[in-house]
C-alpha cells in the first residue's frame, strides 16, 4: 500500500528554502517507509 505525504501554505514560498523543506519531506517519507517498497519522490512548488 503506497502513502503520500505533503502540505500547502498560499502565503509561503516553499522554493525560497527548499532544502529545509525537502528534509521536511525525507522525515515524512521515512515515517510511512512501511507502507511498501514503492519509489519516493519529492516536489517543491511555491505554495
Amino acid at each position: 500500500m503506497c502513502g503520500i505525504a505533503g502540505f500547502c501554505d498560499l502565503d509561503s514560498n516553499y522554493c525560497q528554502q527548499s532544502r529545509k523543506w525537502k528534509n521536511v519531506l525525507n522525515k515524512m517519507n521515512s515515517a510511512q517507509i512501511h507502507r511498501g517498497p514503492d519509489e519516493q519522490g519529492i516536489y517543491i512548488d511555491k505554495k
